[in-house]
C-alpha cells in the first residue's frame, strides 16, 4: 500500500488524569511523568537481569543440568517472558488502560515472597519439594523487593500522568480477523464468476468513487498497519537467534577462561561479562548521537541522518561481524586447550585470559545500539498511534521468538551431533565445538540480512499526522 493512500488517524482523544477528569498539557506528561515510569523499569530490568544473568552457571552448576539442556531452558523462559508483552499490550490498548496494566503486572513480581513463603510452609511436610525450594533459595533476594519500592514510586507519579481511552472495544485482534476474513472472501471471489452484485468492495468502490474511501471500508487500516511490519520482523529473527547467545554459551564459554585481575588478584565473574553489552551501550549510544548522526546528516537529505531501517541494517552487518570474531575466538580456546594438554580436564582453567571474549560482548552492546534500538523506534514509530503498546509488544515478540528459535537450534543440534561422537554442546566445552554453532550463526545472519535489504526497500512508511495541542 502505498504511504500516500493510507488515511489520516484522527487525533488521540482528550487526556485524563487518573480520576478521569480532564488534565491540562502544560501539567501532565513529558519528563515529569516518565521520571516515575523510568524507575520503574530500571527496577523490573534489575530483578530480571539478576534472574537471567547467573541461569546458565546455576543450572549447569548446582542443579548439575547439561550444558544444551540448561541452554534450551533458558531459551525457552527468555522466550516466553518476551511473548507476553503481547497479552498485556493487548490488554493495555484494548481494556484495561496502560496503566492499570503496569500495576497488575508489578503485581506479579510482588507475588514472588509470597511464592517462597508458600513453598517453605510445604516442603516442611514432604521432601520431594527440597528440588523447587533449593531453586527458590539461589534466587536474587533483592528482586521482589526492588519491584515493590520504584511500584510504589509508580504510583506516586500517578498525578503526573496522561491517561487515553482505548480507541476501540474491539481491539486489534478483531481488526485483523476481519482483515483476514475480508481477504479470504476476496480470493474465494477471485475464483467465482463475477456476477452484477460482485463484491462488497466493489459496490463500495462504484458509489464512492474514493479510492481512501474504498480501503478505509475495505481493509481496517489499524491491521493493514502492524501486518505491514510483520516481514521487516522475520527478517530480523536471526539477529534475535545471535542476541539469545549472551546470556547461555557466551556466559558459559566465559566460564572456562583466566579471569583473575593481575595483580590485585580479583576474579571477575563470568556472568559479570554481560554487564559489558550495557556499558556498550552507554558509552556508543551518545557517539552515535552527537558524532555519528551529525556526520550522517551531512552526506543526506534526511534531517534524522540514516533512516530507521538503515540503522537496524547496520547492526545486522555487524551482528555478522560479531559472530565471526565470536567463532575465532573460540577456535583459538580450543587450539590452546589442546596444546596444553587440558582437553579431557574441563575442571581445569584454560591459560587464556578471558580479555578475549570481551569483544564479543562489546559488539553485542554495539549491535544492540543499530538494531535493538531501531526495531524498537521503528515498531513504536510505525504502528497507529492507538496501538503503540502492542508496536513495543510487537518488537519484544522478535526477540521471544528469537529464543525460541535459538533453544530449538540448540535441542536439535544436540541430538544430531550427539550421534556420531562429542555433542557441539558437550558438557566438557574442550570436546565440543561450539566454534561451529557460531559459524552456522554467522551464515545464518549473512541471510537473514540478505532478506532484510529485500523487504526494506519494499517497505514504505507510514504518513504521520500533524497535530497542534
Amino acid at each position: 500500500m502505498d504511504s500516500a493512500a493510507e488515511p489520516l488517524l484522527p487525533q488521540p482523544a482528550t487526556a485524563l488524569d487518573h480520576l478521569g477528569r480532564p488534565v491540562s498539557h502544560l501539567t501532565s506528561g513529558r519528563w515529569p511523568a516518565a521520571v516515575f515510569i523510568i524507575g520503574v523499569e530500571i527496577s523490573e530490568r534489575f530483578a530480571f537481569a539478576g534472574i537471567s544473568g547467573n541461569l546458565i552457571s546455576y543450572l549447569t552448576g548446582t542443579l548439575g543440568q547439561s550444558t544444551a539442556s540448561a541452554a534450551a531452558a533458558i531459551n525457552a523462559w527468555n522466550g516466553a517472558a518476551l511473548m507476553l508483552p503481547l497479552l498485556g499490550a493487548a490488554v493495555a490498548d484494548s481494556w484495561l488502560g496502560r496503566y492499570r496494566t503496569v500495576i497488575g503486572a508489578s503485581l506479579l513480581y510482588i507475588l514472588w515472597p509470597l511464592l517462597k513463603v508458600a513453598i517453605n510452609l510445604v516442603s516442611k511436610h514432604s521432601g520431594q519439594t527440597n528440588l523447587m525450594r533449593m531453586t527458590l533459595k539461589n534466587v536474587p533476594q533483592g528482586a521482589p523487593s526492588s519491584i515493590g519500592g520504584t511500584l510504589g514510586l509508580f504510583w506516586v507519579g500517578s498525578k503526573k500522568y496522561r491517561f487515553y481511552p482505548p480507541r476501540s472495544s474491539e481491539g486489534l485482534f478483531g481488526h485483523i480477523s476481519k482483515l483476514l476474513q475480508e481477504w479470504i472472501q476476496r480470493w474465494c471471489a477471485s475464483w467465482c464468476p463475477k456476477s452484477s452484485d460482485d463484491s462488497h468492495c466493489a459496490a463500495s468502490s462504484s458509489s464512492k468513487g474514493d479510492k481512501h474511501d474504498v480501503e478505509k471500508k475495505c481493509y481496517p487500516y489499524e491491521a493493514v498497519a502492524v501486518l505491514k511490519l510483520l516481514p521487516i520482523g522475520a527478517t530480523c529473527l536471526v539477529y534475535a537467534v545471535v542476541f539469545a547467545q549472551w546470556m547461555t554459551v557466551f556466559t558459559k564459554q566465559a566460564s572456562t577462561l583466566d579471569r583473575w585481575i593481575g595483580s590485585i588478584q580479583i576474579q571477575v565473574p563470568a556472568a559479570t561479562l554481560q554487564s559489558l553489552i550495557s556499558v556498550s551501550v552507554v558509552v556508543f549510544v551518545p557517539i552515535y548521537d552527537q558524532i555519528l548522526i551529525s556526520l550522517a546528516r551531512k552526506y543526506s537529505k534526511n534531517p534524522c541522518g540514516i533512516t530507521t531501517l538503515q540503522r537496524i541494517g547496520i547492526g545486522l552487518v555487524i551482528s555478522v561481524i560479531l559472530m565471526v570474531v565470536a567463532a575465532l575466538v573460540e577456535m583459538r580456546r580450543l587450539r590452546i586447550a589442546r596444546d596444553y594438554g587440558l582437553v579431557d580436564k574441563p575442571e581445569v582453567t584454560i591459560p587464556m585470559s578471558f580479555w578475549w571474549v570481551v569483544p564479543q560482548f562489546v559488539l553485542s552492546g554495539l549491535a544492540d545500539v543499530f538494531t535493538m534500538v531501531g526495531l524498537q523506534e521503528f515498531f513504536y514509530d510505525q504502528v497507529p498511534d492507538g496501538l503503540r503498546s502492542l508496536g513495543l509488544a510487537l518488537y519484544l515478540s522478535i526477540f521471544g521468538i528469537g529464543s525460541f528459535i535459538s533453544s530449538f537450534l540448540v535441542y536439535a543440534i544436540d541430538k544430531v551431533t550427539s550421534r556420531s561422537g562429542d555433542s557441539w554442546f558437550s558438557n566438557n566445552l574442550n570436546r565440543g565445538h561450539l566454534d561451529y554453532f557460531y559459524w552456522l550463526l554467522a551464515v545464518l545472519n549473512v541471510f537473514g540480512l540478505a532478506a532484510f535489504l529485500y523487504f526494506s526497500q519494499m517497505y514504505t512508511h507510514k504518513k504521520k499526522s500533524v497535530s497542534i495541542q
